[in-house]
């Protein structure tokens, strides 16, 4: 039974002593997904973005996702920008969720895209041409899965497993 915490480590990009020590201890499946060498039965999922770079534990299946929201462009052309992004990538239920979600543009897109990434490395899927042809809001739509969301200095990570279970994001 899988009810320990996730633990999501995230860390500046210039400590790349961290990078490259989890990088020697990792492995993956025949899918891609991968798992730590030193911990058997541990699951891990990375990702990084802008500055930084963030790793995921858990004692079974995760998958996360870390996206700097890029606005280097102004916040005008980043709405605009990312709306084209969605257009393109979500299914036409996430679409309809951020035009109603009680939060602004930004907020519910990288709620969405970081869901979207988090689902697919957990699934061992990866980005591919149906990433809009499956939506990561509503029950019926994405089934038996819990997403965590947070949200810090301009940036958002999604943490995806089987069910609701405690996350601890740890800055290091």
């Amino acid at each position: 039974m899988c009810d320990s915490p996730v633990i999501v480590y995230s860390f500046r990009r210039e400590k790349h002593t961290y990078i490259e020590q989890l990088r020697k201890a990792v492995v993956k499946d025949e899918r891609g997904k991968p798992w730590l060498k030193p911990f058997d039965g541990k699951f891990i999922s990375i990702s990084h973005s802008g500055d930084y770079f963030a790793v995921a534990l858990a004692d079974c299946p995760v998958g996360m996702d870390l996206q700097r929201w890029d606005m280097r462009d102004g916040p005008e052309e980043a709405v605009r920008r990312y709306r084209q992004i969605a257009e393109r990538y979500f299914h036409p239920a996430e679409r309809d969720w951020i035009m109603h979600a009680d939060l602004e543009f930004l907020q519910a897109f990288f709620r969405i895209w970081t869901a979207k990434e988090s689902f697919v490395k957990y699934t061992g899927r990866g980005l591919d041409d149906d990433f809009g042809n499956f939506s990561v809001v509503g029950e019926e739509l994405c089934p038996n899965v819990y997403f965590w969301h947070g949200q810090r200095n301009g940036y958002s990570m999604a943490v995806c497993t089987e069910k609701k279970r405690k996350i601890i994001w740890q800055c290091i």
